[in-house]
């Protein structure tokens, strides 16, 4: 069993979940998506299980690595789809091993999303503010 897929996976799904959203510039790049795309993106991303699967067979099909190369005797559609799924059974279940970690991200992606959100309300607010008059004028 070769683990370099299923951290591979695990990693690309961590990133494009967890750390993407965070960036400003991927926030407005995502807001152009067309809406079945940006559907499939949240739903992959919402998911450990679902975008690691997809996420798998990508990286399986760019890096011609193997989770359990023990499949590839078997007919290719049915050893890729295996293997993902191996793939991303070892990225859930370490997904799950370091659930007290990732509570703590959630928490302080939360935390900042809150923030970003003050701050552009109040950018929104002084923006909006009439212009203030001088007192001696």
């Amino acid at each position: 069993m070769n683990f370099a897929l299923a951290i591979l996976t695990f990693g690309a799904w961590f990133l494009m979940s967890q750390k993407a959203p965070t960036w400003n510039w991927f926030v407005k790049v995502k807001s152009w998506f067309p809406s079945p795309l940006a559907y499939l993106w949240d739903a992959w991303a919402g998911c450990v299980f679902c975008g690691g699967f997809w996420i798998a067979i990508l990286l399986k099909l760019a890096t011609g690595l193997a989770t359990v190369p023990e499949l590839n005797h078997l007919h290719p559609l049915l050893a890729y789809s295996l293997d993902a799924l191996a793939t991303t059974t070892l990225a859930s279940i370490t997904l799950n091993l370091t659930g007290p970690l990732n509570l703590l991200l959630t928490a302080a992606r939360a935390k900042q999303e809150a923030e970003n959100r003050r701050a552009a309300n109040q950018q929104a607010a002084a923006a909006s503010a009439p212009a203030s008059v001088p007192a001696g004028a």
